[in-house]
């Protein structure tokens, strides 16, 4: 007798082709009877939140259930040899009926039973136990939906309780204003005053158009999706103190701040109004807040000195009132530490060499040996008149101020490849490009962000 291949190769008796038919209705009436309707039934939860999921679900394990079956019995039909024994049995059948029409006895099978018979009582218990694996995997999986859903009950809750606490908190603060409005301001009105004074290598000159670029540089990147800078006048300007150039913006803030405060806040608590008066080597910014109103001013006066190294006592020509209460702070770009998350090597003094200047990298004591030098003076007043933070804020504000004049004056040398060069005419056409630059950028839909 010849060796057969695989079954699909085999060529199918009547009784192969019956036992292959038997297989098909058996698995048919299995998956039949493993319905939508009863698998909701046991989880009426999922059916009821998720009836796709659970569809989807139950297909993916009946279409597993009926590839794995069809799989085995392959395997089962191949490794019994069972179609081979088929044949055997319709060879041994068909010369009995032989045997009986030539006159012989026939002979007697052993055993009488059927092949459906043979089939369900080895495969129905193996698919019973399968269906209860399934629905213990069911069972789990609902276990573990329920679980997250408390979870996020339990999550929900405590956002409400946050916000109620927060509500509290701006009550007690409207009742302490509501108290400070009783005090005379000269009570409770404090003023900080440092002076800043930052050392450049280059030029007075060359400073005015580099800080121009750079201003208009960090504006872009702080600007998108309705925030950021919005410049409502860049113009000239001339009265009786002298000429120059006059700016007028405004910062828009909501995106630096958590969404929870974003829906609390005042209206105008989160914008920053900034005008500007340039006569340059003279320049002076006031910076106020449209919910506080008079109650903060942040005024920066600042006066640009070349061939200086921070050695000048009154650069700005304060009274000696002032004088005596100012705070001097020498800002060194290349030493002064900064925080690490403002930190990029790009934008590293130490690291930094220009090829249009040959200036850089700054090393060591190079406010002594560099050249060309100029020095920023700034001095900058905060005034905060309300009772009970004003030391806390104005301290804070002065600590912010000598990181972003640090920043922003390593981020002017360490660009100086891109505006060493340019004249002001180029500057204020670049600032015209920034500006619309800005308007397009802020006009953009801000991204969606979960609260």
């Amino acid at each position: 007798m010849s060796k057969r291949g695989s079954p699909s190769e085999i060529s199918s008796t009547s009784r192969s082709k019956k036992v292959k038919q038997m297989l098909g209705s058996c698995l048919g009436e299995t998956l039949d009877n493993f319905s939508y309707e009863k698998v909701a039934q046991c989880y009426p939860t999922l059916a009821k939140e998720q009836p796709e999921r659970l569809q989807q679900a139950l297909s993916q394990v009946k279409e597993f259930l009926k590839t794995n079956t069809e799989e085995e019995f392959e395997a089962i039909l191949e490794q019994r040899n069972i179609l081979e024994k088929l044949d055997e049995l319709d060879d041994i059948i068909a010369k009995a009926k032989k045997c009986q029409k030539d006159g012989h006895s026939p002979i007697q099978p052993m055993i009488n039973v059927d092949p459906k018979t043979i089939i369900r009582a080895k495969t129905l218990p193996i698919k019973f136990e399968e269906k209860k694996n399934l629905e213990r995997e069911f069972l789990k999986i609902n276990q573990e939906n329920e679980s997250l859903m408390s979870e996020v009950r339990i999550k929900k809750k405590q956002i409400d309780c946050l916000s109620q606490s927060i509500q509290e908190i701006i009550t007690e603060n409207d009742k302490v204003v509501e108290v400070a409005t009783e005090i005379p301001v000269n009570e409770m009105q404090n003023i900080i005053d440092n002076e800043y004074r930052v050392i450049n290598n280059c030029t007075r000159d060359e400073y005015q158009v580099g800080q121009l670029y750079a201003v208009a540089e960090a504006s872009k990147a702080e600007t998108g999706g309705g925030e950021g800078v919005e410049v409502l006048k860049n113009e000239p300007y001339e009265n009786a103190e002298g000429k120059g150039q006059y700016t007028y913006k405004i910062y828009h803030l909501s995106s630096k701040v958590p969404a929870i405060i974003r829906a609390i806040a005042p209206s105008g608590a989160l914008e920053l109004y900034e005008e500007a008066w340039n006569a340059y080597p003279h320049c002076k910014t006031v910076l106020t807040n449209g919910y506080m109103k008079d109650n903060f001013k942040l005024v920066t006066e600042t006066m640009h000195v070349d061939n200086s190294r921070g050695e000048i006592d009154n650069a700005l020509n304060i009274s000696q009132d002032l004088l005596e209460k100012r705070e001097v702070v020498i800002i060194d770009i290349a030493n002064d530490p900064i925080e690490p998350k403002d930190y990029k090597k790009d934008q590293d003094p130490t690291l930094y060499h220009s090829e249009k200047t040959g200036r850089g990298p700054l090393k060591d004591d190079w406010i002594k040996k560099a050249t060309p030098t100029m020095t920023c003076y700034k001095l900058v007043t905060v005034e905060f008149k309300w009772f009970g933070l004003q030391n806390k804020i104005e301290s804070f504000i002065q600590n912010v101020m000598r990181s972003l004049f640090t920043n922003f004056h390593r981020q002017l040398f360490c660009w100086t490849d891109k505006w060493y060069g340019m004249t002001m005419d180029d500057i204020r056409a670049y600032e015209d490009k920034t500006k619309y630059d800005l308007d397009e950028s802020r006009a953009k839909a801000p991204p969606q962000e979960e609260t």
